[in-house]
């Protein structure tokens, strides 16, 4: 009975392992830096240079192990993400907030007092 507990054992973690192995290579289809390209506010779309907002204003850089370091209005801070192929969750300063994922981009959608605003990102280099 001792032996089949532990090859049982060994069998979970080789499995865990094998499992963590996956989620990360999961990740590398956005690990990367995703920089601003487009944003449509209150359904008018314009290039983010036409803005006037500085490169450093919204930014994202991925990391394979499941944290990223996100730029939002200016503000960067470290945090863990959720890949599931097609949208990236992530929680940056207590909030949650939803990425969606689709032919190479990445589009952050954000509500304001004043209206809505959509960010599209594409990934400008991979780490």
């Amino acid at each position: 009975m001792g032996k089949k507990l532990i090859s049982l054992l060994i069998c979970v973690m080789i499995s865990a392992v094998a499992l963590l192995g996956c989620s990360q290579s999961r990740n590398l289809e956005i690990v990367g830096e995703w920089v601003p390209t487009t944003a449509t506010i209150n359904g008018t779309r314009v290039r983010y240079d036409e803005l006037g907002a500085g490169d450093d204003e919204f930014k994202f850089i991925f990391y394979e192990n499941g944290n990223c370091k996100a730029t939002i209005a200016g503000i960067t801070e470290d945090a863990p993400y959720t890949f599931n192929d097609t949208a990236v969750d992530i929680e940056i300063n207590g909030q949650s907030h939803k990425l969606l994922y689709e032919n190479g981009s990445l589009t952050l959608s954000l509500n304001y007092s004043e209206g809505y605003t959509a960010v599209t990102f594409v990934r400008v280099s991979e780490n």
